[in-house]
């Protein structure tokens, strides 16, 4: 079927078969041996490193016959395969014909590129295998089978110059060395010479005490290395960067530097990784590359190798300090202290990987430790900072520096009551439209957002609260038919440039939106047919229309439901409304829309029973005996982290709206009285240690006697 290959003095017909690799300009014979310019089947071999030199093997086959098919493959050494590259079907016989036919078919796209599975073969014995079979059935298939050797490993040369005699031992372990030749002063001398011939003699004339004599030893898979003469010395490395005993304060290091030596050089690695070199001539070549260290202390090792293999190595010349770590920093101090404190004590645990930390209280240091040694000790301490109190809200910046640099911040807040001061005060307005504003400038200096609800209902408002957090707005309160002289003053006080209307036309009117609409502010209304679409449509505003769980509550009853708002709000749940014993289709369809797979129930069972808890998903229910024990029931659910709390009436909505909406805003909550504090609440207050509270509405919601005996609640 196939011509024989034109090597190993085979009896060739055309002599055209051979196996060959793409070079940089054009293709190139494998296996041939220049010394003896013999082609020999032994001798194909690739070094598929992708240097453009003997990277694939590509066959030139000459067929004496028509092939029905025709097969590829590579073999490993035990005949097995590996990989097959391509099948062809009628592959036409060459007919050279007194030169109007080829005598041999050449297909550049049939080649092996030295890789199987899509890596690089290993070093070793392989072959490559052409399979043909003619149109004849039951016909076996015939398999020339070419031995391809797969070397990527340089020669090793040793030589010694004795006068003019030229002492030569080239090796190679994998396909063998195909020549060396002899440089002087970097000009080859011919001619090449195999590795059997020992000695070369040079010509004296070429030998003075100046002379470079180098030896370049190829392998037939292309590899090269060079050896010059009596070079017994490693190449200099410089370190540029890092810098010796730099802090770096992240794990990813850039490493640069030069490295130099006359003969070349073979291979750099940092930290045992090869690295890509940049050659400047002269011996010279930049080097750089990004090594990733553990927090410590580190020498960076780097090893350069020559072509002689003269071999220099760093290990202790450059150590570097890895800090990726920021330092923790908890600081214990009291919220809130009597007016006769005046003085306080602050107690900062910080703590480090490094010993090397500093302390700063409002910009003053206050504590210095420095790494005593070159090495990575723990550390940790208790630092105490007496500071001054003056009457009144006290705010301390404290600030923890590393070794690297990293800053952990920490702000602490003392109150220092003011003399005679009460710590419980209250928050209100003439009228409801009057505390939702004084509420509003408790907690807001200015604000891009405001939430407006109607104030003669409560649904739309409570639904509202977690947009309001969002938001960073106030709640505040309107009459449907026109805005509220005094919370018009302050939507102009907070600046605000939106303010989202809650509830449709009939809650508050179109002529509310346009008298805000004339004085440049953006309106946007959320509204539905009802207050459940309402507080649905609210809810895909909040939530972008997925949420994984929300708090359900009694829309038309209001006590259970108002000390709720805050803590869903802080904690970015929606809040949806349903009727004591019936769930309304736009509340269960929007849990359907938003994905819902948990459903928190405020209330007993009077305001949401247990049927309409069934409909929902994996309802779970927060509950007391009454209002005021479903508040403390609500806060402790949630979790207390505040020493101050909000109290509103449980009797009424309008106070307890507006306070949910600051309660989420400072991370705190609400907890209702009605005409006495009831023992639930007592003991809430008295176990939770709160240093103040703040009562929202006047004294005809919550009558003075109340506040005295909330007083005395917080000094026991």
């Amino acid at each position: 079927m196939l011509d024989k290959l034109a090597y190993d003095d085979n009896d060739s017909f055309y002599e055209e078969g051979t196996l060959v690799y793409e070079g940089a300009d054009g293709y190139y014979t494998l296996g041939y041996d220049p010394v003896s310019e013999e082609r020999k089947t032994e001798k194909i071999a690739i070094s598929p490193d992708g240097n453009g030199e003997h990277d694939q093997i590509i066959p030139v086959l000459s067929y004496l016959r028509n092939a029905k098919t025709v097969e590829y493959n590579i073999l490993n050494q035990d005949g097995k395969v590996v990989r097959k590259l391509l099948s062809e079907n009628e592959v036409r016989k060459n007919y050279f014909d007194r030169g109007i036919g080829e005598a041999y078919r050449f297909d550049p796209s049939i080649r092996w590129d030295g890789k199987i599975n899509g890596e690089t073969a290993e070093d070793g014995q392989y072959y490559f295998e052409i399979k043909t079979a003619i149109d004849f059935p039951d016909k076996e298939a015939q398999s020339l089978k070419v031995p391809v050797t797969v070397d990527t490993q340089a020669p090793t040369v040793e030589a010694s110059l004795d006068g003019t005699t030229l002492n030569v031992e080239a090796k190679d372990d994998g396909s063998g060395v195909a020549y060396y030749q002899v440089m002087i002063d970097g000009d080859a001398l011919k001619p090449i010479y195999g590795s059997d011939t020992k000695q070369v003699e040079l010509d004296e004339s070429l030998i003075s005490d100046n002379t470079e004599v180098a030896i370049l030893a190829v392998d037939f898979a292309g590899n090269s290395t060079a050896h010059v003469v009596g070079d017994g010395e490693g190449p200099v490395i410089e370190i540029y960067v890092p810098g010796t005993f730099e802090v770096m304060s992240d794990n990813l290091v850039y490493v640069l530097g030069l490295v130099s030596d006359d003969s070349g050089i073979s291979e750099v690695t940092v930290e045992g990784e090869p690295v890509e070199l940049e050659s400047f001539g002269g011996g010279t070549y930049l080097f750089e590359a990004e090594v990733e260290f553990e927090d410590g202390v580190h020498p960076i090792h780097i090893t350069a190798t020559d072509i002689n293999g003269n071999v220099t190595k760093l290990a202790n010349s450059r150590t570097i300090f890895v800090d990726s770590t920021p330092p923790t920093l908890e600081t214990k101090a009291p919220d809130y202290v009597e007016h006769d404190t005046a003085k306080i004590t602050l107690e900062s645990l910080i703590t480090d990987n490094f010993e090397e930390l500093r302390l700063k209280v409002n910009g003053s240091e206050v504590f210095y430790n420095e790494m005593a040694e070159n090495q990575m000790n723990q550390f940790s301490t208790t630092v105490e900072t007496e500071v001054d109190l003056e009457p009144g809200k006290n705010t301390f910046d404290l600030e923890l520096t590393d070794l690297a640099g990293h800053v952990t911040t920490e702000e602490v807040t003392v109150y220092r009551a003011e003399s005679g001061e009460d710590r419980v005060s209250r928050v209100s307005g003439e009228s409801r439209y009057d505390t939702a504003v004084e509420v509003s400038k408790e907690g807001w200096d200015k604000a891009d957002a405001v939430v407006l609800a109607r104030g003669d209902d409560y649904a739309d408002a409570l639904a509202g609260v977690p947009l309001a957090k969002q938001n960073d707005a106030p709640l505040l309160l309107t009459k449907t038919d026109a805005l509220s002289p005094v919370t018009k003053a302050e939507i102009e006080r907070l600046g605000a440039k939106t303010v989202y209307l809650l509830g449709g036309e009939g809650a508050i009117s179109a002529d509310v939106g346009k008298q805000l609409k004339k004085e440049g502010i953006k309106v946007t209304r959320i509204s539905g047919k009802d207050r459940t679409e309402t507080a649905t449509e609210i809810a895909n505003e909040i939530t972008g229309g997925s949420a994984s769980e929300v708090v359900l509550v009694n829309g038309y009853n209001f006590p259970d439901a108002l000390s709720v708002a805050s803590h869903a709000a802080d904690q970015g749940l929606p809040i949806l409304l349903t009727k004591d014993d019936t769930l309304s289709k736009a509340t269960k369809k929007a849990m359907y829309e938003l994905g819902v797979n948990k459903t928190l129930v405020v209330g007993g069972t009077v305001a949401v029973s247990d049927s309409v808890a069934a409909e929902v998903p994996n309802a779970y229910r927060v509950s007391g005996k009454d209002r005021f024990s479903t508040a403390v029931e609500v806060a402790e659910h949630f979790g207390v982290d505040s020493k101050h709390y909000n109290v509103t009436t449980g009797m009424d909505y309008p106070d307890a709206l507006s306070a949910a909406a600051l309660a989420a805003k400072e991370g705190t909550g609400t907890i209702l009285v009605g005409n006495i504090v009831p023992e639930t609440v007592k003991d809430f207050v008295s176990e939770q240690g709160f240093n103040t509270l703040t009562i929202i509405g006047g004294t005809a919601a919550i009558d003075p006697e109340i506040e005295v005996e909330l007083s005395k609640l917080l000094q026991k």
